[in-house]
């Protein structure tokens, strides 16, 4: 999982360590989470996460996109965060996109059955 690092830059390379070291076996997808509801954070957002998607290590790794707080006013939809982080000119993956709430548990059962979707391939 690749959450948004945001003001917790000194995380960044913690990820790819992570998935350097083997522990986990098999990668099944790369999950992004970012605040659907900090539209002026996205922009750093959507450069990391094109950045991540060139690494050759991801390289055919299905992407899911998670955008949270699904249940704040000002949220984007799941069509406006598509559009805002680019997600069609990804290519050569499977990329999918969901709204969630983790606050309110939205959409967390569409997120597990995508990822055992995933897995059992």
């Amino acid at each position: 999982m690749i959450p948004h690092r945001g003001a917790n830059a000194h995380l960044a390379g913690i990820w790819e360590a992570n998935r350097d070291s083997d522990q986990c076996g098999r990668d099944i997808a790369a999950v992004y989470i970012v605040d659907a509801a900090d539209r002026a954070a996205l922009p750093v957002a959507t450069d990391e996460l094109h950045e991540l998607m060139d690494k050759p290590t991801l390289e055919g790794i299905p992407l899911l996109v998670l955008g949270n707080k699904s249940d704040l006013p000002n949220k984007l939809s799941v069509d406006e965060l598509i559009d805002a982080m680019d997600l069609k000119s990804i290519t050569h993956r499977e990329v999918s996109c969901y709204g969630i709430s983790a606050k309110e548990e939205t959409n967390l059962d569409a997120v597990l059955h995508w990822l055992i979707a995933k897995a059992s391939r």
